[in-house]
This record gives C-alpha cells, structure tokens and sequence, in this order.
C-alpha cells in the first residue's frame, strides 16, 4: 500500500486525537456501515503474481445494553493476476459476528474489548491453455480485541484497536486505526487503515456509516 496514505492517516490520527471532545461515537448505537478497501499482500509472491487486492465489506451493528453490542459483518476479497502463462483469480468470502464489551457507554474517550466467531470460505482458480482447475477451502476461528474510540472533535470520531485471530492453526495479530467524519447526526464518512504483523498484509479502506 502506498505509503504517504499511511504516513496521512497517521498524521489525521493524532491532529484528531488533538482537538476537542464533542462528537459522538459508534459503541452503543444501532448502525449499519458499508466499506471498500484495498490489500497489499505481504507475502512477496502473491504481490508479484496478483497485485493488490480488493474488498467489499458490511456490517450491522446492534446495541443489546448500555456496555454491549455486537456487530454482524459480511466481507468479499478477489484478487486476479498471471505468472509463467498461468493465470490466477482467488476469492474470498467472510461472515464474522463479534461481541464487544465497552467501559464508557456515551463518554468522549470510550475503551472496548471484543471477542469474535468467523467463517472464512477461500476459492483459487487456476487456468492455462484454456485448461482451469480450482479448490476452495472452507475454515471456522475465532477471535479477541480491544480499541477505543475517541470523540476528538464535534465532527471527528477516531477509533484504534488491536486483534487476534486463530484459524486453523494459523494465527494473525492486526493494528487498525480510522478517523471519521459526521456529516450531520446520522452519516459517518471515515478512512482506516490496517497492518497484519504474520502475514504483512498492508490494507486501506474508505468506509460510509448511518446510525439507524
């Protein structure tokens, strides 16, 4: 992933954690949320065969009590490139639903922790000389985190967190960070960004929020 849109989500980071607190945050509210983000794989063959990858995901968020909720996500992953005359397509579908626990229902600086449940369904497709061959793999894992988020401004609203994910004897460790912006009571426009620390995957996304 580029790395001066890393360098400037940082930077909107901390001007944001900077300023005021007046806004609102997600944790105990009902929202749904919809999301388009780009991978940068780090494994270096797959970068040098397929490239970027992209990813379509959406959540529902609902509030069950004043100190939880749990968010319902739906994530697609495809990516498509060539090596040696082969041509490559992988695809990737993920259902998630996460429990999350928050300290500080409606204060301005807001820690949470989480614990997940996933289903991740993993198709490659493979094709040459008009011969194509796939497999696809179908995985369960589960999951912990913790973040906070913060009400930095009337209009910004920052969120970093920390994950842990175990999938069939693979683990991964992420950082993320967003900030967003209320563009009035109801609709939350934010950027984010991701790193994995196993596999290095380096992901950005834009992302559109409406509170219900």
């Amino acid at each position: 992933m580029n790395r001066r849109l890393c360098v400037g989500l940082a930077m909107l980071v901390a001007l944001a954690a900077a300023g005021t607190s007046n806004a609102e945050t997600l944790l105990g509210k009902n929202y749904v949320e919809g999301a388009f983000g780009i991978v940068q794989f780090g494994d270096d063959v797959l970068d040098e065969v397929l490239g970027d990858g992209y990813e379509m995901r959406g959540a529902w968020n609902l509030n069950l009590n004043p100190n939880i909720d749990v968010n319902l996500g739906l994530g697609y992953l495809w990516a498509d490139g060539s090596a040696g005359g082969i041509e490559a397509d992988v695809t990737g579908l993920e259902a998630s639903a996460v429990l999350i626990y928050f300290f500080k229902p409606n204060e301005p600086v807001n820690p949470y922790v989480g614990a997940v449940l996933l289903v991740d369904k993993t198709e490659v497709e493979l094709s040459t000389l008009g011969v194509s061959d796939d497999e696809d793999d179908t995985e369960a894992g589960i999951g912990a985190g913790a973040g906070v988020e913060i009400e930095a401004t009337e209009d910004i609203l920052v969120r970093l967190g920390v994950d842990y994910i175990y999938v069939d004897d693979d683990e991964s460790f992420d950082v993320t960070a967003s900030v967003g912006y209320w563009f009035n009571e109801q609709v939350l426009g934010a950027i984010g960004g991701g790193y994995d620390f196993e596999s290095e995957d380096l992901s950005a996304e834009v992302k559109l929020v409406v509170k219900l």
